[in-house]
């Protein structure tokens, strides 16, 4: 898909760019009526190849940096990850991403008999989520009081039911290293396969979008010449 984003620019950019300034042209010297179409590509040509363009870009650059420069405070980072948990599909694959990198950091070490404490402190460094990390850290100190793993994350809102429900039968069984491991593979296999059905729906679209705007624009080329 990025493959064709970035191929869709291009073509796209080079016919408003170079081809249709030449039509133009064209079409003045003619003093053809022009349709509607025509004239809203004209405008669309005339701005990217205008300096304001420039002033366009320049903008947008801003934003992306003021916007990055919020993101990277504490209060930024927490509210941009709280947000992209709540939207439909990006936040349940977020959530299932965090939650076997947890699980396979803390299931490897666990495995080879490092302290559960001591374990979860390392996980909480490499999730690389402010929230997350904040819930990890949470239940530390729960555990410290003497709470069970399955109990320090009941709060959690990264952890889901099942996710707590296996955590709970890992404990009851004495096997929570393994169970921990287990979570890893289900989740890792959910991800490969939410990434490949994505995949899968983006790329007709992205060729419906292409055709779209390269019709359009042949539209507007080729009308006024009837």
């Amino acid at each position: 898909p990025l493959i064709m984003i970035f191929l869709l620019g291009g073509i796209v950019t080079f016919l408003l760019a170079v081809v249709f300034p030449q039509m133009e042209k064209l079409f003045a010297k003619v003093d053809a009526d022009l349709p509607f179409i025509t004239k809203a590509v004209i405008g669309i040509s005339n701005f990217i190849t205008s300096p304001y363009i420039i002033l366009a870009l320049g903008g947008a650059a801003v934003l992306g940096y003021i916007f990055h420069r919020w993101k990277s405070t504490e209060d930024g980072q927490r509210s941009w990850e709280k947000f992209l948990l709540t939207k439909p599909i990006i936040g349940s694959t977020i959530q299932k991403v965090l939650i076997a990198r947890f699980a396979r950091n803390l299931g490897v070490m666990l495995i080879n008999r490092v302290p559960l404490i001591a374990s979860l402190q390392v996980v909480s460094d490499v999730v690389n989520h402010l929230v997350f990390k904040e819930e990890i850290d949470d239940a530390i100190g729960r555990i410290k009081e003497g709470a069970s793993i399955s109990d320090a994350f009941a709060e959690s809102r990264i952890l889901n039911q099942m996710i707590k429900g296996m955590l709970n039968a890992g404990e009851l069984s004495d096997q929570v290293p393994e169970m921990v491991e287990k979570i890893a593979d289900i989740l890792d296999n959910e991800i490969d396969a939410t990434v490949a059905k994505l995949s899968q729906l983006l790329e007709p679209v992205m060729i419906v979008f292409m055709g779209g705007f390269i019709v359009i624009i042949m539209l507007a080329i080729m009308l006024p010449m009837y």
